[in-house]
């Protein structure tokens, strides 16, 4: 949840605020653009966009100015040119982090940019730290303060109950009591009723508008319509994260006190679902509920194995849709089908279960997915597949494979890559032990790791799968003849499998003909290309079934000459 602003305001504040969602932006959007307005027409400066029109610097630098009563420097540049806007910007948010304020990861190029959740970012602290921040009443931090402050001025007035700024300033009564508090002139609370929400909030935004001077911030529907206060939005990120088993039911167990507090709307809350362990009929009817220990969160199953191989099991029904015409695109174009099937097809499909589901709950059930990727593959290009060639194609293409990846074989390396980065790692977790243990018979003595190295230094998946594959390739290469071993030391060069990998654009001349990919494919992965055929340039040489002739032949082959 959003916490409390108190002094200069807290990094965490920020970082919320950059996680609204699409509709909250919105609202935001117009109303900072009314706040930001409020104060600029002193200047003769009106924006639209915050996003467009703080990128040359010039409003933004004017708004510090005037908010703080501050001189920034001298004249500013005009903005033009992109050395003024960088420039300017930079002058406004350095000032900004020289009255202690914080603003980590964030340079000139993002306000430049009109990356709009940003600037909505750097606004808010701006109100914090100059608008709100200075308000001191009985020794309160500056938003409890205010709060009393509303309370104390609106206790006489019937129907009115401030206890936060969302929920008791939804029907409109708050605002018109504090101003017929000050000008009792300009409105007749008492004609005023419960229940006429949208009639209360439009007259107070218009009468403080026209005779207060106080900027339309929103309109009464923003405020009306909200199912999901400003101050109560939540983020996953903020809490237990996916890597953790039991993360997302934490996570929605902290919904119980954000559900006290919405009004009851049927139709938004038949969209939430409760995860509870305990009978959960203190939630609201419509709501969906689900119990322990069988369940599916964000997509991840969470339950005994047998739950678990089910859910994938169905997972895999809906893909093999995609691999059966996979299958019929190969007939057409396999390079495109071999790229699709990569990076669409195979180990992305799955692999968001793997990070959120135990290895010990998943990797057998995943084991028969790779089964089915390794059967369409066979389909896809009309040969066999030998345990030796399968496990060169689920070598990533920088080791001379196909990128084919195994998300059985993986799936050690997902779990604790997504636990350890969640921040929530704990050396007592058995499933992770149990992922470290399995991931460490399957890579190299050398590549091992430990909970302690893991715990106190995040390891990326990445890296985790990188270790993986240098196992794969050095039992391969152990296990391959003095041919085979050469031809997958040189497919594992630098940029070697570039052509596995590029668009496959006819216009730029990467798209090779069906006959000619599926050779090269076979040549790539050692398998026979002639039987018994001559040389046709050396009349006297047989061809030898894996093509070493063809691409050494001094007569036609691609032997380059050094002299």
């Amino acid at each position: 949840m959003a916490g409390e602003h108190d002094g200069a305001p807290p990094q965490k504040d920020f970082n919320d605020k950059l996680l609204l969602d699409l509709g909250w932006e919105k609202q935001e959007k117009k109303a900072f653009a009314a706040w930001c307005n409020s104060h600029l027409r002193k200047v003769g400066i009106q924006i639209k966009d915050v996003d467009q029109d703080f990128r040359d610097g010039l409003a933004l630098l004017r708004l510090l100015e005037i908010i703080s009563g501050d001189n920034l420097g001298g004249a500013l540049r005009k903005g033009k040119l992109l050395i003024h806007k960088i420039d300017n910007v930079r002058m406004a948010l350095a000032f900004i982090r020289e009255k202690g304020v914080m603003l980590a990861g964030i340079g000139p190029q993002d306000i430049i940019d009109g990356n709009l959740k940003i600037t909505l970012g750097v606004i808010w602290i701006i109100i914090l730290r100059f608008a709100i921040q200075d308000i001191s009443v009985e020794e309160l931090s500056a938003k409890e303060g205010l709060l009393l402050w509303c309370q104390k001025k609106t206790a006489p007035y019937k129907n009115c109950n401030v206890q936060n700024f969302h929920i008791s300033f939804k029907d409109g009564l708050a605002f018109c009591a504090l101003i017929h508090h000050h000008r009792p002139d300009l409105i007749d609370y008492d004609s005023l009723e419960r229940g006429n929400d949208l009639y209360n909030l439009n007259l107070a935004f218009e009468v403080a508008e026209k005779y207060l001077d106080i900027p339309k911030m929103l309109d009464a529907v923003d405020i009306h319509s909200t199912v999901k206060p400003n101050e109560r939005q939540l983020s996953s990120e903020a809490g237990v994260q996916q890597g953790d088993p039991l993360g997302p039911l934490f996570f929605a167990l902290v919904l119980y006190k954000v559900v006290s507090a919405i009004d009851a709307d049927d139709e938004c809350l038949s969209m939430c679902e409760v995860f509870s362990r305990n009978d959960p009929h203190s939630f609201p009817a419509a709501m969906k509920t689900s119990h322990l220990p069988h369940m599916v969160i964000l997509g991840a199953p969470i339950g005994d194995y047998l739950f678990c191989a089910n859910f994938i099991a169905s997972k895999r029904l809906d893909a093999e849709k995609l691999l059966s015409k996979l299958v019929k695109v190969a007939t057409i174009d396999p390079q495109v089908a071999l790229i699709l099937l990569r990076v669409c097809g195979s180990f992305c499909k799955l692999i968001h279960l793997a990070r959120a589901t135990p290895s010990s709950l998943v990797s057998d059930p995943l084991q028969l997915f790779d089964n089915d990727v390794r059967q369409c593959f066979k389909d896809c290009f009309v040969f066999d597949t030998s345990d030796s060639t399968w496990q060169q194609v689920q070598l990533s293409l920088r080791y001379g494979g196909l990128g084919l990846r195994s998300l059985s074989h993986h799936s050690s390396a997902a779990l604790i890559a997504s636990v350890c980065s969640s921040g929530f790692g704990d050396r007592d977790n058995p499933y992770l032990v149990q992922a470290i243990n399995l991931f460490n018979i399957q890579v190299l003595p050398s590549d091992a790791i430990s909970v302690e190295s893991v715990l106190s230094s995040p390891i990326k998946k990445r890296t985790l799968s990188q270790k993986l594959n240098n196992r794969l390739f050095q039992t391969f290469l152990v296990s391959s003849s003095v041919a085979n071993k050469a031809r997958i030391l040189s497919e594992s060069a630098p940029h070697c499998a570039s052509w596995l990998s590029v668009v496959p654009s006819s216009a730029l001349g990467l798209l090779l003909e069906p006959n000619e990919f599926l050779v090269a494919l076979k040549w790539w992965l050692g398998h026979d290309l002639s039987r018994g055929s001559l040389c046709p340039l050396c009349p006297d040489t047989a061809l030898d079934p894996l093509g070493h002739h063809a691409v050494t032949c001094r007569r036609g082959g691609d032997v380059v000459m050094h002299q």
